[in-house]
This record gives C-alpha cells, sequence and structure tokens, in this order.
C-alpha cells in the first residue's frame, strides 16, 4: 500500500518533524503564491488561475511523490507556450467573448496535457524526451527567456496600457508602442525595478 500511496508513510507523526514541515510549508506558499500568479498572467490568464494552478499540483505530489525535493505547478515555459498556442486560437473571437473563450481553452488545454502525461506515465515513455537533442532544447529555454523578459520590459519601467503578447508579431508591434511611450517611464518604478535587479 505504501508504494502507491507515500503518505502512508508519514504516520505516525512525529513532533519533531512538526516544525520542519511547517517552516517548509510557510517557504513554500510565500515563493509558490506570487510565483503563480506572475505565471497566470504570462499565459495571459487572470491572476487567480495561478494559484488553482499551483495548489493541486503541488498537494497530489506531496500525496503521491517519492521524491522529497520537487519542484511542481505552473512554469513560466508552460505559461508562455500556452499563451502563444492560445493567442492563434482565440484572435478571430469578437472582443467581449476573447476572454471567457480563452480560459476556456486554457483548461481544456491543460485537462489534455494531464491526460497525456499520465498516459506516458503508466507507460514509462519518459525515455522519448531524449529524442529531442540539445540545441533544440537550449534554443526553446533561450528564446522563451527572451519573450518573457521582453514582456516584463514594461511593468519593470512602470509604462502603463501596454499588454505584451507571447505572439511573436504580436511581440513586435507591442515593443514597438512601448519604446514610442519611453517619455512615461515612472522613474520611482524604474529606480525600484532595476535595483531589484542589480
Amino acid at each position: 500500500m505504501k508504494k502507491y500511496f507515500p503518505f502512508l508513510k508519514w504516520f505516525p507523526v512525529k513532533a519533531e518533524h512538526l516544525k520542519a514541515d511547517l517552516m517548509a510549508g510557510i517557504t513554500v506558499a510565500l515563493l509558490l503564491v506570487p510565483q503563480s500568479m506572475a505565471y497566470a498572467e504570462l499565459a495571459g490568464l487572470p491572476a487567480r488561475f495561478g494559484l488553482y494552478a499551483a495548489i493541486f499540483p503541488v498537494a497530489m505530489m506531496a500525496l503521491f511523490g517519492n521524491l522529497h525535493q520537487i519542484s511542481g505547478g505552473p512554469t513560466a515555459m508552460t505559461s508562455i507556450i500556452t499563451a502563444s498556442v492560445l493567442f492563434q486560437l482565440t484572435v478571430e473571437f469578437p472582443a467581449e467573448l476573447r476572454e471567457a473563450r480563452y480560459i476556456e481553452l486554457a483548461i481544456l488545454l491543460s485537462i489534455a496535457v494531464g491526460v497525456c502525461r499520465l498516459a506516458m506515465g503508466i507507460f514509462k515513455l519518459s525515455s522519448l524526451v531524449n529524442l529531442i537533442s540539445h540545441p533544440v532544447v537550449a534554443g526553446f529555454t533561450n528564446a522563451a527567456a527572451i519573450v518573457i523578459a521582453l514582456s516584463q520590459l514594461p511593468k519593470l519601467l512602470g509604462v502603463s496600457g501596454i499588454k505584451i503578447p507571447q505572439e511573436f508579431m504580436g511581440l513586435l508591434k507591442s515593443l514597438s508602442l512601448f519604446f514610442s511611450k519611453l517619455h512615461e517611464i515612472h522613474p520611482l518604478s524604474a529606480i525600484l525595478g532595476i535595483a531589484s535587479l542589480l
């Protein structure tokens, strides 16, 4: 039973572990809450969806995972891929329906990916990842990092009214708009943002 339900190993609960578990829980929550909300916005979703996506996977991994140190929940990569896929699918919808349709498609996409990952786990297909070459993975990672950094540039410098999509042509148009509004940089936001980076 403990092989399939690892959380059974927790019992009986030892008093000396409670303090460490409490500190670990607080640390994870302090990191996960703002991070997951930011990832939701990066995916083009309302911030609350980041919390939904963070709580369930972490709880499931705590209950059924065998590894003690493992990362779960939304990531920058999944957020950027979600936005780039869904932006193309919702662009033809009227503006008043676009957000609701976008959320529906994001939920369907996450369910489909979850089913695929579950099937890969059941049939032990993780070795398929080795077929992707290192240059492809490195190129994707570097491109995603550049897009993420550029999409956060207006917020870093306090320039409002610019929504940067993760779709490439939309990104270029939004950046040209951003550079035309450089005179609107909020000095305090820019100083605080750059000092935080340094």
